[in-house]
């Protein structure tokens, strides 16, 4: 009664006031950071995974917000011993870098930069730890050699007399030997049979040639380089790109666990749902901490017309999960779906 009371006061005060903004949005995961920020410095590395990880998929379009959550979610994932998972928060920092760089200048805590750059020295390559620390990579600078000036000469006019013209006198015609008749040569014997050997060869040679060739293969998808460039396409609110190519990852082989998450996210903020459910086949069981991805689920349950799955779906998610005004509304629109 208590839960349901605090409901509806939250109902009245949203029906009074104006309409939530992206800035109300941008709060909420503000909020989140600070929570696990607050978390990981007092070493409750547990507690701050699923804010972390929830601030980092709402801040993704301010990518300093985006990489300072990424950067405390670097050091809980470690200190947890989820190593797939530290190794995935670096390459999405990578990936944001290559877009804007930032991290170098972010103002975090001297012992959480501390703690970041021990734990990129453990994973990254020298080169990768490099690129998070310097704040800009000057361009090459090349010197062009000196060019050493052509001074033409002016061409003399040479005028030479006239050659005499001589004639020589006539010749006489040739005498035409008798032609004679050609020497004809002996046929050359005929090839000593093959052996078995030679024969084996000519054998192999002709089932290569009559065997048909190997199709190629289908290039290899780039899942980083496409996750990026979907990210930026949400970032500029072009949700038909975004989710093309989110689509296209849908297909890709060998993607871990904590990169289906990151396609499942992009396709729920894509509006895609039926591509949001399917991400989540491949994602599988939920782990601990990731509860709170059962309200995508639901909500992409109910988008599809699943009301009874979208009802169970989002019960679970609920304890995990904010009251938020989008939350809220859903939430009224999920329970009362026939």
């Amino acid at each position: 009664m208590r839960k349901l009371f605090q409901s509806m006061l939250l109902l009245a005060a949203l029906s009074m006031s104006v309409p939530v903004t992206a800035a109300t949005a941008n709060d909420f995961y503000m909020g989140l950071l600070r929570r696990g920020a607050a978390d990981v410095e007092a070493g409750r590395f547990n507690d701050a995974l699923t804010p972390l990880r929830l601030a980092a998929f709402g801040l993704v379009e301010t990518i300093d917000q985006y990489e300072t959550a990424l950067a405390y979610l670097t050091i809980a994932l470690d200190r947890t011993g989820d190593a797939p998972r530290t190794r995935d928060a670096l390459q999405r920092i990578l990936a944001a870098e290559r877009v804007q760089r930032k991290f170098g200048t972010l103002s975090l805590p001297p012992s959480i930069r501390t703690s970041f750059d021990t734990v990129a020295r453990k994973v990254l390559t020298s080169a990768e730890v490099a690129s998070l620390s310097a704040t800009s990579i000057p361009p090459p600078t090349t010197t062009a050699a000196p060019t050493r000036p052509v001074t033409e000469t002016p061409s003399r006019a040479v005028t030479e007399p006239p050659k005499p013209v001589t004639t020589q006198p006539a010749t006489k015609a040739p005498v035409v030997a008798e032609a004679k008749p050609p020497v004809l040569k002996p046929p050359p014997p005929p090839p000593p049979p093959a052996t078995q050997q030679q024969q084996q060869q000519s054998s192999a040679q002709t089932q290569q040639q009559t065997q048909p060739k190997p199709q190629q293969q289908a290039p290899r998808i780039d899942v980083p380089a496409r996750l990026v460039a979907a990210e930026r396409a949400l970032n500029a609110t072009n949700l038909v790109e975004a989710k093309r190519i989110y689509r296209e990852l849908l297909d890709a082989p060998g993607v871990d666990h904590a990169t289906w998450i990151r396609i499942a996210e992009g396709l729920y903020r894509s509006r895609d749902f039926a591509g949001t459910l399917t991400a989540f086949q491949r994602v599988g069981t939920l782990r601990p901490g990731e509860e709170a991805y059962r309200y995508y689920i639901a909500v992409a349950l109910y988008e599809t017309g699943q009301f009874e799955r979208a009802k169970r779906e989002l019960a679970s998610a609920l304890p995990h999960i904010e009251a938020t005004a989008d939350v809220e509304r859903y939430r009224v629109k999920i329970e009362s779906a026939r």
